[in-house]
């Protein structure tokens, strides 16, 4: 809990101004002490719920029905008086240190929410988890629209296979087609640069935090191993080639 995992790091210390600067849309990104430049889209889809008034979850039985939409006068006042406090809070206790970062955090907040909102249709709709192809249409449109810097999917596969390893022959063609329709999809957008994609713009990192061990256990399966690989792809990759090896034994 306490450490960042790589995307956050560079999305926090890269493009921190970003409305969702490291967007998370598989079930885990570890984000330590950088959670005020992360987002997440969860099963139920939290985040297009605060964006849409529409995608809110109805009252429980027998309360208000209606939802609360104030008008534009009425947000602006609001606005205002949240923002008054904020500056309270920052001249009583928010001065230096971590409070002073925390009441920072909250104000530029509130600047991204306003970015957010306006590119709200680019989160798919809520109440369900998204497949790995809609999380890679979601995170390339993040990218694309300079919703976000770091994008975290996740296929959701089950590769702890402590017992039929074979199944991963399986579960490796589906990652692979996978990581094609995103290579696609990333060479279809265009990019910063003149006459570039957002493939030239990209790096792509498929990554494990452990790998499996050499040799099978008693069950046809593969138990936790420390060692493990990485493969990357896109801007500034040099290709075809590999970088470190291990021994027979995976050491």
């Amino acid at each position: 809990q306490f450490a960042a995992d790589v995307a956050a790091i560079a999305a926090h210390t890269l493009n921190p101004e970003l409305p969702l600067p490291y967007l998370v849309l598989g079930d885990a990104g570890f984000v330590g002490p950088l959670g005020a430049s992360v987002g997440r889209v969860g099963r139920s889809n939290q985040l297009k719920a605060l964006l849409d008034v529409s995608e809110a979850y109805p009252p429980p039985a027998g309360q208000f029905n209606g939802v609360i939409q104030p008008n534009a006068t009425e947000a602006e006042f609001i606005r205002q008086y949240v923002l008054a406090n904020a500056e309270r809070e920052r001249a009583t206790r928010g001065a230096r240190g971590y409070n002073q970062a925390r009441v920072n955090d909250f104000m530029s907040a509130l600047t991204r929410s306003d970015q957010l909102v306006s590119k709200r249709d680019i989160m798919k709709s809520g109440r369900k988890q998204l497949t790995f192809q809609e999380q890679i249409e979601v995170g390339v449109d993040a990218l694309q629209y300079g919703l976000s810097r770091s994008v975290m999917l996740d296929g959701r596969t089950n590769w702890d296979t402590h017992a039929n390893n074979h199944v991963q022959g399986d579960y490796f063609n589906d990652l692979f087609l996978a990581l094609d329709s995103l290579a696609s999809e990333l060479a279809a957008r265009p990019g910063a640069g003149t006459g570039s994609t957002l493939l030239d713009e990209t790096v792509v990192v498929a990554l494990s935090e452990m790998g499996r061990t050499p040799l099978v256990n008693g069950a046809d399966g593969k138990d936790h191993w420390p060692v493990t690989s990485a493969l990357l792809f896109g801007a500034g990759v040099a290709g075809q080639r590999v970088v470190g090896a291990t021994d027979d034994f995976l050491l």
